[in-house]
């Protein structure tokens, strides 16, 4: 098995467009190779162990209208990109 870095982006989308944010975090993923990433990646319930609080104005009364939780890029053990979007 090798190490996959796995970057996601979270955004918030609130109906005031000013307290919408947006955030890059960084997850490692154990896998035999890319597909296997995919299919972890894939499974519904992977995103749901994401702390998504960073995009989330925890000043404001006003709750997002939703959170979009994606990967836009997934780095191999040897530190090639495999994956970008």
């Amino acid at each position: 098995m090798g190490i996959f870095k796995v970057t996601f982006k979270l955004e918030s989308e609130y109906e005031n467009e000013l307290l919408n944010q947006s955030a890059l975090i960084e997850r490692d993923v154990d896998a035999d190779d890319l597909d296997m990433v995919y299919q972890i990646l894939d499974e519904g319930d992977y995103t749901e162990h994401i702390d998504d609080s960073v995009v989330i104005d925890i000043d404001s009364e006003e709750k997002p209208i939703v959170v979009n939780i994606e990967y836009v890029k997934i780095v191999d053990s040897s530190g090639t990109v495999v994956y970008e979007e």
